[in-house]
């Protein structure tokens, strides 16, 4: 038994963590260098809701047949999806998305000041104060795929958040999530906190970008995406992921956790039983298992081909922020070295950053043992993924707790990341790459 096993097994055992499922691979898992799949704990912690807000009783975790709720995983999907039909030229990754996306079109832009002494309400000196004014850039999809649109999601945070608070405070609807769950413009129809291509905020670009999808092949996202990317890589019909929840008897669908006051997980009922959407999400709520999720990693880190030509492909790992939009970068450095939310990604003090189109990319050779150009991603329940190409290796980590960015899962999460690197003989850079 190795070390690290017996890190993630007693964090498991002693309530640190709940139920695990790991995989990882690199490109030379054909003759057996590094296929890794371990599960650790049960789908559910006692007293725990699964996605139907039925208590369950738990079941041993399976890579195969547990089902989590990816939230932000969704995304990669998503933008493979996308990027199938920027490759059959049905869409351009630079054009302008107003005629597609009249309703996103209309959104203005919160121009955001300081109140002074000298303005008519002294009760509210020092406050920042938020108008709207009108949009001049355009919107492309490159810009959804790298969150530089200037969207942000409501409840991170920043200038959207206080906008609505304000307006909340000022007797105003203020932003009620359960009210807009229905559809992508309904509850993402948002002002912007910045000109497009002047910034970076992590927001609901890829949403948008499903519904994009949605009205240039007349059809769902969900079906889409299933027929597109799902069927390809061999998914049977009944194992494959959706955007809705999955009716299931067989409890097989991961509840959600929390850390409590002692330092324990413990169930947390019915956390992941919003009330259905009524349309797909492109940039979250997907529910699959780690199984299949891999399966997608394994294809774009072998570059087989199967969903998207290599040049294609490509662009999901090239920096697209630097020398493009460089004020994007800035912002992106500035909100990383902040942001204790994430999980799956390393502190970045010292490291650089971009986004590739599928995700944050590793822009630098400073980190430990990340190569340059390595994709990386995580969801708000703490499950993340990563790609690195020049080490030759993928992986998943498969939970489904919270708070997002916990920092005892995050180290675990930076373990396992380590040990994938460690058994596929590439943690030093010293070493011949694949």
């Amino acid at each position: 038994m190795t070390a690290f096993y017996e890190l993630i097994d007693k964090a498991v055992q002693e309530g640190v963590a709940p139920g695990l499922v790991l995989i990882a691979g690199d490109k030379t898992e054909i003759s057996g260098k590094l296929n890794y799949s371990k599960t650790f704990g049960n789908t559910s912690l006692n007293g725990a809701g699964d996605i139907q807000q039925k208590q369950q009783q738990p079941q041993p975790m399976s890579a195969k047949d547990s089902v989590f709720t990816w939230m932000s995983l969704t995304k990669l999907p998503t933008a493979v999806a996308i990027l199938q039909l920027v490759e059959q030229g049905r869409l351009s990754l630079d054009a302008d998305v107003a005629d597609q996306l009249p309703e996103l079109a209309a959104q203005p832009v919160i121009n955001t000041t300081t109140t002074t002494s000298s303005d008519d309400d002294d009760d509210d000196d020092g406050e920042a104060k938020h108008t709207l004014v009108p949009r001049h850039a355009a919107i492309t999809l490159r810009h959804l795929l790298c969150h530089t649109s200037g969207l942000q999601y409501p409840f991170i945070p920043g200038p959207l958040a206080a906008y609505y608070a304000r307006q909340a405070k000022a007797g105003g609807e203020g932003f009620d999530m359960a009210k807009r769950r229905a559809r992508v413009q309904e509850r993402f129809g948002v002002p912007l906190v910045f000109e497009p291509g002047r910034g970076w905020c992590y927001g609901p670009g890829l949403d948008w970008a499903g519904l994009l999808l949605e009205r240039t092949v007349g059809e769902s996202l969900d079906a889409y995406v299933k027929r597109s990317v799902w069927a390809p890589l061999g998914v049977d019909e009944g194992e494959m992921p959706s955007y809705f929840p999955k009716p299931t008897s067989s409890g097989n669908n991961v509840a959600t956790s929390a850390r409590g006051p002692d330092g324990k997980m413990v169930g947390v009922p019915d956390i992941a039983a919003p009330p259905a959407p009524e349309a797909a999400f492109g940039g979250e709520g997907m529910r699959g298992t780690m199984e299949t999720f891999v399966r997608l990693l394994r294809s774009l880190a072998l570059d087989d081909g199967v969903l998207l030509r290599p040049e294609t492909a490509a662009l999901l790992f090239e920096p697209q922020l630097r020398g493009r939009w460089d004020a994007s970068k800035t912002a992106l450095r500035d909100l990383l070295a902040g942001a204790d939310w994430l999980s799956g990604v390393a502190p970045p003090q010292g490291d650089e950053y971009d986004w590739g189109l599928g995700g944050l990319l590793v822009d630098g050779d400073s980190h430990a043992y990340r190569r340059p150009g390595c994709l990386i991603w995580s969801g708000m329940f703490n499950s993340s993924w990563f790609i690195d190409r020049e080490a030759g290796v993928y992986g998943v980590f498969g939970t489904q707790c919270l708070p997002p960015g916990d920092s005892p899962i995050r180290n675990l999460t930076e373990a396992f990341q380590e040990e994938v690197y460690r058994m596929a003989d590439k943690l030093s850079k010293s070493k011949s790459l694949l």
